[in-house]
């Protein structure tokens, strides 16, 4: 997962990426929602603080990157006429949301004050 995060940071600074330096196992994908979830929550909470009160309607949103970087995948290798493509630009997109939404959170955190 690690790789895929790197990747992720090199997709933010538009440097180029090797298809084979993403894992492709959906674990990652998975471990790369669950991460971007979390991060997402956590800065929430830093935010509005412990008294604030949980928002359902607030996860669709934290998790629409999910099914944007499956059809992004699916759409992309498609294209390129390569299946094996599917979960590694999956991969790709999930881990660039990850890397965006630490200085994007940061900055919202820094704006809220």
């Amino acid at each position: 997962m690690f790789g895929a995060l790197r990747e992720g940071v090199r997709l933010l600074f538009f440097r180029p990426v090797r298809a084979e330096a993403l894992p492709a196992p959906i674990a990652v994908l998975v471990a790369l929602a669950l991460l971007h979830l979390a991060l997402q929550f956590g800065l929430q909470v830093a935010r509005v603080g412990w008294p604030g009160e949980f928002n359902i309607g607030e996860l669709p949103r934290a998790l629409f990157v999910l099914p944007l970087a499956l059809f992004t995948g699916l759409a992309c290798a498609q294209a390129a006429g390569d299946d094996s493509l599917t979960l590694r630009i999956a991969v790709a997109v999930s881990a660039l949301s990850v890397a965006m939404s630490v200085p994007m959170g940061l900055m919202g955190l820094a704006f809220s004050f």
